[in-house]
């Protein structure tokens, strides 16, 4: 089945897995319909757990729960799920867990090949599991220093401490930086496109400005390692 005119496939396993470890870890649900029966109301279910060896996906309770009298191990299905960051769909196989009838879980394929469309511009990495530091220089009295949440191809968003003089939105900044751990080192221009006060910080989200395509190049490649180490870790 080809991708969307929207849509990018994905058969980087790793990011496959954190993709499916973030729709676990924030209870997203799932649709699930059959791939020759795609006019029929789709099942609901959510992801319980994994098991990489036997590359299955453990489901709770699929409902309506009717569903071994319509869907056998041989019937493909379309798996879709929703979330902020993006919308991902795959295809797959499902069979009960075990014999057990009253059983309230599943398995499913784990697939070789996803289909993602981002709803932002580019996909962000989480930079949780990471020490990074970033810089944001005001004007010649007054520099920032925060660290960086997550990253995109396109911006980052910045914890700074509470601050008694706020940057605003819209702000444009000629000198910032951002380092994370030995992955990569930037300097850039940014503009400030939204800011988000908590009871102990503030969150900057900052729009890379101008970048070429030698600053570019370690972006892609950081973001493809921070996925890597947030899996394995």
């Amino acid at each position: 089945m080809p991708a969307l005119p929207s849509e990018e496939i994905v058969t980087n396993q790793a990011v496959i897995l954190d993709c499916l470890k973030q729709i676990a870890d924030n209870k997203t649900p799932l649709s699930l319909t059959l791939r020759d029966r795609k006019t029929e109301e789709p099942y609901r279910s959510s992801i319980q757990s994994f098991n990489i060896k036997k590359r299955q996906i453990v489901l709770k309770q699929l409902l309506p729960s009717d569903w071994r009298k319509k869907i056998t191990p041989s019937c493909k299905l379309e798996i879709k799920s929703y979330m902020n960051m993006g919308n991902i769909r795959f295809y797959g196989l499902l069979s009960a867990l075990d014999d057990s009838e009253s059983s309230p879980y599943c398995k499913l394929t784990l697939p070789k090949k996803m289909f993602r469309m981002q709803l932002r511009d580019y996909y962000r990495v989480s930079l949780t599991k990471i020490s990074s530091s970033a810089t944001l220089v005001i004007d010649e009295e007054s520099t920032l220093q925060g660290t960086c949440r997550d990253i995109s191809m396109s911006g980052a968003m910045i914890t700074l401490p509470s601050i008694t003089n706020p940057i605003e939105i819209g702000q444009t900044l000629d000198e910032c930086s951002i380092s994370i751990d030995d992955i990569l080192e930037l300097n850039f221009s940014g503009k400030i496109r939204s800011l988000h006060k908590t009871e102990e910080d503030i969150l900057a989200g900052i729009q890379f400005l101008d970048l070429s395509p030698a600053q570019l190049k370690p972006i892609s490649a950081a973001l493809k390692k921070i996925e890597r180490q947030n899996i394995n870790t």
